[in-house]
């Protein structure tokens, strides 16, 4: 690895497919995830098959399942851990728990970064690694220290305002045995933000390495207001809305990316097999992307559909019927939607939104003028114009257009 790249790796435990993507040049590498990666565990034995695309063996090859929150502290058991005292990391006033671990299996090794930020959803891990990675041996003894905020020190959230007690990092120390002297390998993970719910898929965007293989830009439209739908949260309404795409075309939602909406009005379709929408509707953009064509080591893989297939299936079920999408607004409020029959549609590369901005999704309206407001305009118009025909006619009788007396001594 290039020293000072950065490499941004996301792995989807659902299809055990790892993606690492060079964020300074934005090339790509898709392949299976690797067994001694550190967020990922030995599954249990399974009698099943393991598919590698072109032929099926026996299940001989190790599988791996994601690390549960517990094993990422190095299998320290909560009441292991006893308090150190206070510190100071990153200049926060930290409370520092710390455990020593003597049960870890040796000979395997991980590779990860002097300092790592990463997030966690219960399908997919992403890690960002700067510069050169340091590959740490999984010895006979460590050491675990957590860092949490002190009480009295607040933390500004996002989603939660001002929380207090949150995680701020982990340091793992290595050393060849319980008598060492020293540390031979120190491994330091900071958060460095913090929310009490699973991650946003933006986090594990993964398109510059599935839009070079193929890709389809796509609209369809909701029976629902923009307003209503965007009044709370909007990136709730879009988090959920990818879900539910990816769930209806089978396929991940790391496969549906550049999701932005748009109001617009129900439009009349000549087509026999798809209904008139009348009324205010909301678009939805989005860019349905090509499956890797890569299946790794993992519990049960997902079957992964293609692009023509995953289309096909979501064509064929928004054709005809009114599907009901439930969809989450923030603070635990939720709202029922429908897609509108007949909605969905293949749109050019430049009229995406996200493709003519190259920026952050920009709301677009459509209004239409009231009865009210046409009548009022009709009056005006009238009084405009009659105060202009009285004025050209005066001028006219006149016949001298200017100060119509003269003074005199």
């Amino acid at each position: 690895m290039p020293a000072g790249d950065s490499y941004r790796i996301v792995h989807d435990f659902k299809t055990g497919v790892q993606y690492r993507i060079n964020e300074h040049t934005g090339n790509c590498s898709i392949d299976p995830i690797p067994t001694d990666s550190p967020d990922a565990a030995p599954a249990p034995p399974s009698t099943s098959t393991f598919s590698t695309g072109s032929s099926s063996d026996s299940d001989t090859t190790m599988r791996i399942r994601l690390r549960h929150a517990q094993e990422l502290l190095q299998h320290a058991a909560r009441e292991d851990f006893v308090y150190w005292g206070l510190r100071d990391i990153r200049g926060v006033v930290c409370d520092v728990w710390v455990a020593a671990n003597r049960r870890r299996d040796s000979g395997s090794v991980q590779e990860v970064g002097d300092d790592v930020m990463g997030q966690m959803d219960d399908s997919v891990v992403e890690g960002t690694n700067g510069g050169r990675p340091a590959k740490i041996s999984q010895g006979e003894y460590s050491t675990v220290e957590v860092f949490l905020s002190h009480k009295d020190w607040t933390v500004e959230t996002e989603d939660l305002g001002q929380v207090q007690r949150v995680p701020i990092g982990i340091a793992t120390y290595s050393a060849p045995s319980e008598n060492s002297w020293t540390f031979s390998e120190v491994a330091t993970t900071h958060y460095v933000a913090y929310k009490s719910g699973h991650p946003g898929w933006s986090h594990f965007d993964v398109t510059p390495c599935l839009d070079r293989i193929n890709r389809l830009f796509l609209r369809l439209s909701l029976q629902v207001k923009y307003e209503d739908l965007v009044q709370y949260s909007i990136e709730s309404a879009k988090e959920s809305l990818r879900r539910a795409i990816a769930g209806i075309a089978g396929v991940t939602p790391l496969r549906v990316s550049q999701l932005t909406l748009s109001s617009g009005m129900g439009s009349h379709s000549n087509s026999a097999d798809e209904e008139t929408v009348m009324g205010p509707v909301t678009h939805v953009w989005f860019v349905l992307l090509e499956a890797p064509g890569v299946v790794g080591p993992v519990e049960q893989p997902r079957p992964q559909l293609s692009l023509t297939d995953a289309f096909q299936m979501l064509r064929g079920i928004t054709r005809r019927h009114e599907v009901p999408l439930r969809i989450a607004l923030g603070a635990q409020r939720q709202k029922v939607v429908q897609i509108a029959p007949g909605s969905l549609v293949k749109t050019p590369e430049a009229f995406h939104p996200m493709t003519r901005r190259h920026s952050s999704p920009v709301m677009y309206l459509q209004s239409s003028y009231t009865a009210g407001s046409m009548v009022g305009l009709g009056f005006s118009m009238c009084v405009v114009g009659g105060c202009l025909g009285l004025l050209l006619g005066f001028l006219m009788w006149r016949r001298k257009p200017g100060v119509p007396y003269r003074l005199a001594e």
